[in-house]
């Protein structure tokens, strides 16, 4: 009689002592697992806004290689036209230098593109894409540094003609056809063989880096949109006539 007395008395204790433990265990685990939930969630919010910020540096870096283009772009259609109007009004046989005046907007002064903008590429497994983007932009800031060389010694040159009243024929303002003879000439013709240098380098890199960042810039565009999805900003890529 005493051993059960005794039994029940212990099962008196240690029941609800065992019911008390066990719930103060579940309500920790509860605890836990909202704490491991709730942190879950916040990382999960940092990656999508992380991801967000991605997107934008690298639809920075795509404005960039797109204004890079479109600099290239509008350089070889300015050639272009220029020769053609001088053949239009009867200069076809004139030099070079001489059909082309000055070349608007070659003083193109675009951002760099950082790493940081376009480093999504490794992730996505593009490291020939990545390359090619900074290459494509570092050879058009070159085409654009020798556009600028070219304004400068073709007015230098004019400026030496007009100096020395060289007989020179202008067509509409855009072309110059000179005799020039005696030690004006000698300079005179130092400066025209480094024009004509110049401008076909800057025709032939025009020709090669033109179309080349076209599909870079197109390549881009697809990459961006197939890593970010939706935070890529959606649009129509024409290519400059």
């Amino acid at each position: 009689m005493q051993g059960t007395l005794s039994s029940i008395g212990l099962a008196e204790v240690w029941v609800p002592l065992f019911a008390a433990l066990l719930g103060g265990f579940l309500s920790l685990l509860g605890t836990y697992w909202a704490l491991m939930r709730s942190h879950a969630l916040e990382l999960q919010r940092a990656e999508k806004l992380e991801l967000k910020k991605a997107a934008q540096r690298a639809y920075e870096a795509f404005h960039k290689l797109h204004n890079a283009y479109e600099t290239a772009a509008n350089l070889q259609r300015q050639i272009t036209e220029m020769f053609d109007t001088a053949a239009a009004d009867g200069g076809a046989d004139m030099e070079p230098w001489a059909k082309v005046k000055e070349l608007i907007g070659s003083n193109f002064q675009e951002g760099v593109i950082e790493p940081s903008e376009t480093s999504f590429l490794i992730s996505a497994r593009e490291s020939e894409l990545l390359n090619d983007v900074h290459l494509s932009q570092k050879r058009i800031w070159n085409i654009s540094a020798s556009a600028q060389k070219y304004n400068e010694l073709r007015s230098q040159l004019v400026t030496l003609l007009e100096k020395h009243h060289i007989t020179a024929e202008v067509i509409d303002g855009h072309t110059i056809s000179a005799e020039i003879s005696g030690q004006e000439g000698v300079i005179a013709n130092v400066w025209e063989n480094r024009l004509q240098n110049l401008l076909g380098q800057i025709i032939e890199y025009l020709d090669t880096d033109t179309p080349e960042a076209w599909e870079t810039l197109g390549r881009f565009k697809e990459a961006a949109e197939k890593y970010f999805g939706e935070d890529f900003p959606e649009f129509r890529l024409e290519k400059a006539r």
